[in-house]
């Protein structure tokens, strides 16, 4: 699902909910773990967000598995300049290594991101890392110890 704050992440609204085959691009459950490998595998959700026009908001994805498969996301926009800001499209965030045990890179597509925040959030919908104002270093990436959520 994802959810949307007005109030810097204290309260939080569900937008988009969608759960086992409402979610899968494939038709039927699978057993085994599953990797998208085509065009074929992804599709487009688009959600309405006149109702935050002017406001500034927080966007947080939430993946409750239940002994599922995995999920992917990729290429998130935020189109239209509707929420009175510049446009800042994030074509792709790659996190490594995964799983991890000491530390992690988050890893932006593009410059331009001067400060970013961060907000990891566990399959309890616990906020595990909250990192704010990070600055990416040269390589457009952010480092950070996960040793001690473990």
């Amino acid at each position: 699902r994802v959810e949307i704050s007005t109030d810097c992440g204290d309260n939080y609204t569900t937008i988009y909910d969608k759960t086992g085959l409402d979610l899968s691009t494939l038709s039927g459950y699978r057993a085994l773990a599953w990797i998208p490998s085509s065009g074929d595998d992804w599709r487009q959700e688009q959600v309405g967000l006149s109702a935050y026009i002017g406001e500034q908001v927080q966007f947080r994805f939430v993946n409750v598995t239940g002994n599922g498969n995995y999920t992917y996301i990729d290429n998130i926009n935020i189109l239209n300049n509707y929420l009175g800001v510049a446009e800042q499209v994030l074509n792709e965030l790659v996190m490594y290594p995964n799983p991890a045990q000491d530390a992690v890179t988050i890893a932006l597509s593009q410059n331009g991101f001067e400060q970013i925040d961060i907000t990891v959030v566990n399959s309890l919908g616990q906020q595990v890392i909250i990192r704010k104002n990070l600055t990416p270093n040269g390589n457009n990436a952010v480092n950070f110890d996960v040793e001690y959520i473990l």
